[in-house]
């Protein structure tokens, strides 16, 4: 792709900050955009057509950024009032990146990623193939990952669940062929690298209180310190191979700041560009 690198990362670095702010998608962003490029390389698309898949998945979630704390680490049913609030990420996210050198790219996938086949989705109650493309290659990428992924308040699905009841929303919320492309990845083991993953063999760490839900940065070493997004209890941390053990910090005075992934965000750029 003919992108400018420095306007490429800045557009990531975008969608990381939804990670700092919603406590239960650590990882989300990474693992949607690359289930989202597993989809669109299975489905046939062009290169510039995956190259969007990817970044689309990445920010898709984007107008997050503007949904209260309250509502957005709710852990029970929202209201109706809540949930219309959340409905509105996807118009937020639109306005967000409107302005950005780079929107083209992901635009129709941060305002429409919660349409629907049928039509019954929103904001704007798009249908069929009304729904672009990619849009419809990241919805399925969301929502696989989403109950897939361990929370606070669930255990993970395996896969095969998840696929039987994306299977029975198949012309009613999703795409009939992706559905298809979405098992035969599942049947091949080609979503196992991704599942439970916050980056290329860096599988999520273990908070002692709310599960795997802490996202390691790729730039984090031996010794260094991290907190759950969730409950905020804080750990040092200790290499074992790909992984890291979590050594419980009695000190909970210790200040932890978040921070951006950069050699992540560098990695995507790199190999893209």
């Amino acid at each position: 792709m003919n992108v400018n690198p420095n306007l490429l990362r800045s557009l990531l670095i975008l969608g990381t900050i939804i990670e700092a702010r919603d406590p239960y998608t650590g990882g989300h962003v990474w693992r949607v955009a690359e289930y989202s490029k597993l989809l669109a390389e299975k489905a046939g698309l062009h290169n510039e057509d995956i190259f969007k898949s990817y970044i689309s998945g990445y920010l898709h979630d984007i107008g997050k950024i503007a949904i209260p704390d309250t509502v957005l680490n709710k852990t029970t049913s929202l209201s109706k009032e809540e949930f219309e609030l959340i409905k509105t990420h996807t118009t937020v996210g639109g306005e967000i990146i409107r302005a950005h050198p780079l929107a083209d790219l992901i635009k129709n996938a941060v305002l429409h990623h919660h349409e629907r086949i049928d039509g019954k989705g929103y904001p704007d109650g798009l249908d069929g193939d009304r729904i672009d493309l990619i849009t419809r290659v990241v919805s399925i990428a969301d929502t696989f990952d989403a109950i897939t992924s361990v929370r606070p308040y669930k255990e993970m699905m395996p896969s095969e669940k998840a696929i039987f009841l994306l299977n029975g929303q198949r012309e009613k919320r999703f795409d009939d062929k992706l559905i298809n492309v979405l098992i035969d990845a599942v049947e091949k083991g080609e979503t196992d690298p991704i599942i439970g993953q916050s980056s290329h063999f860096r599988p999520m760490a273990e908070c002692k209180q709310c599960g795997p839900v802490i996202a390691i940065n790729l730039n984090k070493k031996d010794g260094d310190l991290v907190a759950c997004n969730v409950c905020r209890e804080k750990y040092k941390i200790h290499a074992n191979g790909n992984t890291f053990e979590l050594e419980h910090l009695a000190d909970q005075d210790v200040f932890i700041k978040p921070e951006i992934d950069y050699l992540q965000i560098d990695k995507i750029v790199e190999s893209y560009i």
